[in-house]
């Protein structure tokens, strides 16, 4: 059986919690999957994309330069692993509604999964 460690990742901008919001936020606009992986330490902590942007916890009029993106970061539905099957991941990013995730191994960031790209693989 697959497994997603058998399939390429993609890479996404990687920063720190203290990194200002600004910056982050131009990365992962600049980012193909619109995403930024915040690493502490080299531990995973959570991804800052559209949703977290959109999801009303950045206070309005304030100086984005002036914020550090931790606290910003939106909580994730999933987390995939290196040794978990290519079939498994789908259907739970399906159950989510999830078109990306990031795959995390011993709280290490490995880089990102595309579910569409993860649907087209044989026997997903």
């Amino acid at each position: 059986m697959l497994q997603i460690k058998d399939v390429p990742l993609h890479e996404v901008p990687v920063v720190e919690p203290e990194a200002a919001l600004d910056e982050v936020i131009d990365l992962m606009k600049a980012d193909p999957l619109h995403s930024v992986a915040l690493v502490n330490e080299g531990q995973f902590l959570g991804l800052f994309n559209q949703e977290a942007l959109d999801a009303d916890l950045i206070p309005r009029g304030v100086d984005y330069a002036l914020l550090s993106v931790g606290p910003y970061v939106h909580p994730l539905r999933f987390i995939a692993h290196p040794d978990e099957s290519v079939q498994g991941v789908v259907e739970a990013m399906r159950r989510h509604g999830m078109a990306t995730a990031p795959v995390v191994a011993n709280r290490i960031f490995r880089g990102m999964v595309i579910r569409a790209e993860l649907e087209a693989l044989p026997g997903a």
